[in-house]
């Protein structure tokens, strides 16, 4: 990928070319101390605008809608009945403050689905200094990986972690979450929890609030397994929802 871009940045470069893009917003950056950035960072940057949270939306966005239809299949409607009924009390304006403040049930359904299928296999950080966890000691610049699904399936965090999609227990009065400081690290944890966050339960509700609200949809097979053998992880085809379109809109 360096490669890439800094052939596309040389002949800029070497045509005395300015485009009106990110890239040229990079490129014409500066440091504190007068420097430019490398190559390499321009193109971390690059790939960070490009690349972050386009695939982990998207394949939450289908993870979050294959299991709630997944509880109608099963014969289990109230999920769906409440989150419609939601839909109808938030009232026709969609607009920013509605969808995220008046969503609870969905908000948390998408949590759920996070828990149950996050779409990075583990997080990573560094230890900047020797870190001692109860009898071991991590010593400084050592890789640290955190798995997000052991970390979803914990039972002292959560109650049958295994048994059922239960958006439930990210609301009052349970808030299992809350039980741990990280107890659920959909999103990472600490200094470095993803910046997007917010950003992406905004997204991924807007678009499960028009499709619930214009469309009848259903599970027409079981639930697909999670395909461990992409970078993100997404469910394995086929991976199908069947819908129509309302003849009026819920609201």
């Amino acid at each position: 990928m360096i490669k890439v871009f800094q052939k596309i940045m040389d002949r800029r470069r070497q045509s005395n070319r300015v485009e009106n893009d990110a890239l040229q917003t990079f490129m014409d950056a500066k440091f504190n101390d007068g420097s430019s950035p490398s190559a390499a960072i321009v193109t971390g940057l690059m790939i960070c605008l490009l690349f972050a949270g386009q695939h982990t939306s998207s394949v939450t966005a289908s993870w979050t809608g294959l299991f709630m239809f997944d509880e109608v299949r099963r014969g289990n409607k109230k999920l769906l009945d409440e989150l419609l009924a939601e839909q109808k009390a938030a009232g026709a304006n969609l607009d920013y403050n509605t969808i995220r403040h008046d969503m609870p049930l969905l908000h948390a359904s998408v949590s759920e689905a996070l828990r149950l299928r996050p779409p990075l296999i583990f997080l990573m950080r560094t230890a900047m200094t020797d870190l001692q966890i109860k009898d071991v000691v991590i010593p400084r610049t050592d890789t640290i990986f955190l798995s997000p699904v052991y970390s979803g399936l914990r039972e002292e965090i959560f109650s049958k972690p295994t048994e059922a999609y239960d958006p439930y227990r990210f609301l009052a009065p349970r808030n299992e979450h809350e039980k741990h400081t990280h107890g659920w690290v959909g999103f990472g944890g600490g200094r470095h929890r993803c910046l997007g966050e917010q950003f992406a339960y905004v997204q991924i509700k807007t678009i499960w609030s028009y499709l619930l609200r214009n469309f009848e949809l259903e599970a027409p097979s079981a639930l697909p397994v999670p395909n461990y053998e992409a970078l993100v992880v997404g469910p394995k085809p086929p991976a199908l929802l069947k819908y129509r379109r309302r003849a009026q809109p819920l609201v």
